[in-house]
């Protein structure tokens, strides 16, 4: 039976938006005969045009060595264009693993793809199939090597999906820690959510195959050549995004127009192949440069609606523990913002990409640890090792500040109509025995309202891991809630003032005259200095020992017990359900899940365990935090190879 995608897709299916016509649209008042620069340098954005599917692929290839047990029973995700396919190789970014294609009902292609069982367990095996469409339904063979199986599966419409899965637009997860003034949380939209997360539905995966894993500890070192050779390459540490009913992401790919020599001919000696024998897939973790990427893909289909590409804007950084470990872009308005690798803050218009303007922060690692924060009338991202304002409209500077971008995101305070930015002024009691102070910053002006002590002076925001923690500020309306670390007055060196540090969370209410402090808890392992406090159902904070707290009182109400944040672990919150990340640094995402009553219980839905992703593995980050956008109990997950819909309604529609 014919399907709705036979006809196959090329380039005549996607739109180059010329950035000459950018600048037109930008800039109207530049006469023809007038020479201008492009609004954003070797940009080119691609909208594609053909029919799309998700497509759900079930393989069982019953097998013996060397390719079982990883390949005998597996699942493959991806977007299908105009019943064409691209299939993701699984350790390389640059090239496809192959293609499959639908002619006359029949769907067939040969591709490669690798698998892994653990971290020094990686197949790369060759994948053969040939199955019948029949409507949306697919089952045929597959054959890997001498071994021969089945494959089924199904074709999910793109409108189809749209039904099934649609989001509010008017609502979502605009910058790094949500939407303004939410504490961490979702906006409400009522959505009764699962009491059973295992039976949260996967709805699917985006169609780009060029989004690698997060730096973090699987990408240990990618420089040598048995990692290189085994472990797919890594993209940055940013997170999506979700405004408009899209899911705006920022990213990196290697660029073949800066390769390196001298690795090159290490990488040749270890593996024993010539240099031009190599796999692309392990030389492209030690290009020198990359290609920086500001993708748009559809909530509610997973499908690209567009894909801007800056080539050779960028730097490749495949490492361990330091590197590119934010840079999350940020919605407002009709546009998104984003950093580049080499230091440049992009503005597209989020409809269609069209490139609006770039502006120039600075270049190096400082650059990597900060994501972007887009409010009415201004931009605010790092530049010269603080933070910065800049216009909306032009990328020009607005203001400087003073202070140092310690902690990947600013929070923002929005209060009688107007928005402010709160920041730590950057003390550190531990290595340089500086106090700190919570600072407000005017967001149109920069100029300072005020500047207050932490309760217990000298005390700091307790925030930032062996990375760049997620903001150390958590703001819900005018209430303001921090871990706070306090060491004794009279320790005078390092040692003394680590050996006498002692953790807290204060509360305060914020007005345009400074902060007053409503309630202090000390105690031990409240946090992991890493992960924010969350707000739920609007009344209730829950920190890292997972205490539910009165957020006007300071009263305790409950004590969870379960999966807590750890090592790299962080907490979000999405209507009446807490997400509490255990740990994102050693190649897993394990989240406990709870729900906290409307008078402030809160309980474990998963008796102690932790929910694991049963499809597309997981993304590292080495204190590098990622965030999950959230909204209508859709939870937008990052993953190993791409970005994945899970969908935790209790009763989702088919």
């Amino acid at each position: 039976m014919d399907t709705p995608m036979q006809r196959r897709s090329d380039a005549s299916h996607v739109r180059p938006v010329l950035i000459a016509l950018a600048v037109l649209l930008f800039a109207g008042h530049i006469h023809a005969d007038q020479p201008s620069q492009p609004a954003i340098s070797a940009a080119e954005v691609t909208i594609p045009q053909a029919p799309y599917a998700q497509v759900i692929l079930d393989f069982d290839v019953p097998a013996a060595e060397p390719v079982s047990p990883l390949f005998t029973q597996w699942r493959y995700m991806g977007g299908m264009r105009d019943g064409r396919m691209r299939m993701d190789q699984g350790l390389g970014l640059r090239e496809p693993g192959g293609y499959l294609a639908i002619t006359d009902g029949v769907l067939k292609g040969t591709f490669e793809h690798m698998r892994r069982s653990s971290r020094n367990d990686a197949r790369l095996a060759t994948i053969t199939i040939d199955a019948r469409v029949n409507g949306n339904q697919i089952e045929g063979t597959a054959q890997i090597g001498e071994h021969h199986g089945k494959v089924t599966g199904q074709i999910m419409p793109d409108a189809a999906l749209t039904r099934s899965n649609a989001l509010p637009h008017d609502k979502g997860w605009p910058s790094f820690l949500g939407p303004v003034n939410t504490g961490v949380a979702a906006q409400s939209t009522g959505v009764k959510l699962t009491e059973t997360p295992s039976a949260a539905r996967l709805i699917w995966k985006t169609e780009e195959t060029d989004i690698g894993h997060g730096i973090g500890a699987i990408s240990r070192f990618m420089h040598t050549w048995p990692h290189a050779s085994t472990t797919r390459t890594s993209t940055g540490s940013s997170s999506p995004i979700l405004a408009e009913g899209k899911v705006f992401f920022s990213y990196y790919v290697p660029s073949a127009a800066r390769e390196n020599p001298a690795r090159l001919a290490e990488f040749a000696e270890a593996s024993g192949l010539a240099v031009a024998d190599l796999p692309d897939y392990a030389k492209e973790k030690i290009d020198l440069a990359a290609d920086d990427i500001v993708l748009a893909v559809d909530a509610a289909t997973g499908k690209t609606l567009w894909k801007a590409v800056m080539k050779g804007r960028g730097i490749n950084h495949q490492h361990h523990k330091e590197g590119p470990f934010n840079m999350t872009p940020a919605y407002h308005d009709g546009r998104v913002f984003a950093i580049g690798m080499s230091g440049a803050l992009y503005a597209f218009a989020a409809k269609d990409g069209t490139p609006l303007w770039e502006t120039q922060l600075g270049s190096g690692r400082a650059m990597w640890s900060a994501s972007v924060v887009a409010l009415p009338g201004v931009v605010v991202a790092p530049s010269g090792g603080v933070w910065c304002g800049f216009d909306p409209d032009t990328g020009n500077e607005l203001w400087k500040s003073s202070i140092r971008f310690v902690n990947a995101a600013v929070a923002v305070w929005q209060h009688q109509g107007k928005h402010y930015i709160i920041s730590g002024s950057g003390g550190n009691l531990i290595w340089d025995g500086t106090a700190e102070h919570i600072v407000c910053l005017d967001a149109i002006t920069g100029a300072e309202v005020w500047r207050g002590d932490i309760p217990d002076h000298p005390a700091a925001i307790y925030s930032a891991g062996r990375g760049s923690g997620p903001g150390g500020i958590t703001i819900h309306g005018d209430h303001l809630i921090a871990y706070t670390l306090h060491v004794s007055a009279d320790a005078a060196s390092r040692t003394d003032r680590r050996n006498s540090a002692k953790q807290g969370v204060s509360a305060w209410k914020l007005s345009l005259h400074g902060i007053e402090k409503l309630w202090d808890i000390r105690g031990e392992n409240l946090s992991n200095g890493e992960h924010l406090p969350v707000v739920l159902r609007d009344r209730f904070v829950v920190i890292g020992d997972l205490r539910v707290i009165d957020l006007a009182t300071g009263q305790v109400i409950s004590q969870g017990s379960g999966v807590k944040p750890g090592n790299g672990g962080y907490l979000q919150a999405m209507e009446d359900m807490l997400f509490a990340r255990r740990d994102g640094t050693h190649g897993s995402i394990e989240t406990g899940i709870y729900k906290v009553d409307e008078n402030g219980q809160i309980r474990d839905l998963l008796d102690g365990a932790a929910w694991r992703p049963s499809f597309g593995g997981a993304t590292t980050s080495y204190h590098h935090p990622i965030m999950y956008p959230m909204l209508d109990g859709r939870v937008f997950l990052r993953q190993s190879d791409g970005i994945y819909c899970w969908d935790f309604r209790a009763e989702s529609r088919q």
